[in-house]
């Protein structure tokens, strides 16, 4: 089955405006400490916010990618991390715009606001989507379009995944 997770600081992000520099490898201490703990306890899906803008990223652990077979999202071998700060922040101190990805692990990038929606279809089959705001609005709420949207499949469990299997011997 399925696991997921959130909190509200992202592990991974490229956002370049957020305070205190959390997209900064260097200067997030929860990937040191919550990265290997979510691999070896099998984590498929970590969201975070904080940032405000949505971002999916491929499988990712120690900042390597592992796509594990041409569908990166099938069966994935390390966990599959989101940023969904979407919903928004008014103050807009530091305007920074990009919808193109910057790091390996990014999949995609819309800084705009918006909200997401996750759908569990059973044991094995999770699907994450993220819309617009003005879409949303626009087309009477649930009957938007999409502007992304993922399904993390996940046939056999496997806690660690096999990547994290060797951590910590």
């Amino acid at each position: 089955s399925t696991q997921s997770t959130g909190g509200h600081r992202p592990l991974y992000c490229s956002s370049t405006k957020s305070v205190g520099q959390v997209c900064e490898p260097g200067n997030n201490p929860l990937l040191t400490h919550l990265e290997p703990i979510f691999c070896q306890g099998g984590v498929d899906l970590a969201i975070g916010a904080h940032v405000h803008d949505y971002e999916r990223l491929y499988p990712v652990y120690q900042r390597q990618v592992y796509f594990g077979s041409d569908q990166p999202y099938d069966n994935p071998p390390v966990p599959v991390y989101l940023v969904s700060g979407a919903a928004g922040c008014q103050e807009d101190i530091a305007p920074w715009h990009r919808d193109a990805p910057v790091t390996p692990w990014d999949a995609r990038y819309v800084h705009g606001y918006g909200i997401g929606t996750m759908k569990v279809h059973n044991a094995t089959h999770l699907t994450y989507s993220q819309y617009t705001a003005k879409e949303f609005t626009k087309n009477g709420g649930w009957g938007a379009p999409p502007i992304d949207s993922f399904t993390i499949v996940r046939n056999v469990h496997n806690a660690p995944h096999p990547v994290c299997k060797n951590l910590g011997k």
